[in-house]
């Protein structure tokens, strides 16, 4: 009788070892970063380095590699005068600022960055973003509307920059 009791004492504290597992695991895979927006002035003083996103399409951007500084990535839009630009701040927010301009590259001799979507990626109407089987919820302002009003085309590809930047 004792062993049974002892039997079903272990097995009982294994399904709960089994239930904090599997709690643990779900909210490794759900993240909030807080979006700000920022209104931010652009010079192009600092190193720029191509980059490629690849999303259902390609787009054009680049990264600006600050001294001491996160680096900025700038996403244009298919008709490339639209783009939005995305840094961290030291407290890991995400910044965001949108702006018109000119893609600054015509010619590039080296090998751009690329970036590609290895994992179904989505940034949802309700700012929740969903990458590597991980929900992450973006709160501040509601970066979905914003892009979407812009130009929606640019949302496939700015989710996949944001998983990118997500892991960083």
């Amino acid at each position: 009788m004792e062993e049974q009791n002892t039997q079903e004492g272990k097995e009982k504290n294994t399904q709960e070892e089994k239930q904090e597992v599997n709690q643990t695991n779900i909210q490794e895979r759900k993240q909030e970063i807080m979006v700000i927006y920022f209104a931010h002035t652009d010079s192009y003083t600092s190193r720029l380095i191509p980059m490629v996103v690849i999303n259902n399409g390609v787009y054009h951007g680049f990264i600006k590699n600050r001294i001491g500084k996160p680096e900025m990535y700038y996403l244009y839009s298919e008709n490339l005068r639209i783009y939005i630009k995305l840094w961290r701040d030291v407290k890991r927010n995400i910044l965001v600022y949108a702006g018109r301009g000119y893609y600054p590259f015509t010619f590039i001799k080296e090998d751009p960055y690329i970036i590609t979507d290895q994992y179904s990626t989505e940034l949802s109407s309700d700012n929740n973003l969903y990458c590597f089987d991980t929900e992450i919820k973006l709160i501040g302002f509601n970066l979905y509307k914003l892009v979407h009003d812009l130009d929606a085309d640019l949302l496939l590809p700015l989710a996949t920059l944001l998983c990118y930047m997500s892991k960083l």
